[in-house]
């Protein structure tokens, strides 16, 4: 279910947004580790991927899981391209 602003138009006195994502985004995050993640992030931007969507994967985690569950190998720069698809 998609978050719902409290109000739907802004008001003459708001202040102007300091800045607005000029593409949809995804952020997946959680102050517990272990819980899932980088398995729902890689299968999500795969899949996304797949039906054609061009996908930036940003990841923060120093284990580098991600790389790993994408096929990127150590000995390739920090960043990585993958083609999905024709």
């Amino acid at each position: 279910m998609p978050a719902n602003p409290i109000r739907s138009t802004r008001l003459a006195q708001d202040p102007a947004p300091k800045h607005s994502p000029l593409v949809p985004t995804v952020v997946v995050a959680s102050y517990k580790g272990g819980v899932g993640k980088t398995a729902l992030t890689v299968a999500l931007a795969e899949r996304l991927a797949w039906a054609g969507l061009r996908v930036l994967l940003l990841t923060c985690d120093s284990q580098e899981d991600a790389r790993h569950r994408l096929g990127v190998q150590s000995s390739e720069p920090q960043v990585a391209r993958r083609t999905y698809g024709s």
